[in-house]
């Protein structure tokens, strides 16, 4: 069975006057052990056992990637239960284990010339919309094995 590689996109939410943080909705997910998606989320099906992930998170505080994990399940449909333990209105998951954070986030633009799915550098954004986003193994270990260094050798 072929490892599919992955960006899992989570992005700050606004709940009534409060928004939160990218961050605090990734702690979630670490918590209860999965991913969540939207009932409209692309691609998701694709998504399998065994599968690996950088985990991206946007927001006020800036556009990084900090940890990567491993995807445990097929999707599935999210029990009422389980839909409660989330924040937002997700439908689907996948099980998620060995999440590894980052010590320090990687920015996005200080990578973004040494990654291959990204073609228009100028409007990556583009290339982050979504829940997940497949891409190459080749960009999942270069950003999986950035350090310092390399992102400041960007001069960005």
């Amino acid at each position: 069975m072929m490892t599919n590689h992955w960006i899992l996109v989570v992005t700050e939410q606004r709940i009534g006057r409060t928004i939160l943080g990218a961050m605090d909705i990734l702690q979630n997910r670490i918590r209860n052990r999965f991913w969540a998606f939207g009932q409209r989320a692309k691609g998701i099906r694709l998504l399998g056992k065994g599968d690996r992930a950088i985990i991206y998170a946007s927001g006020r505080t800036g556009k990084d990637f900090v940890g990567v994990c491993e995807i445990t399940s097929a999707p599935y449909e999210l029990s009422r239960k389980r839909r409660e333990m989330m924040i937002g209105n997700p439908s689907y998951a996948v099980d998620i284990d060995g999440v590894q954070l980052f010590s320090e986030p990687r920015s996005v633009k200080t990578l973004l010339h040494r990654l291959g799915f990204v073609r228009n550098k100028e409007n990556w954004g583009a290339y982050f919309q979504g829940s997940a986003i497949q891409i190459p193994e080749e960009d999942f270990h270069i950003i999986a094995r950035a350090t310092p260094e390399q992102e400041s050798a960007t001069g960005k």
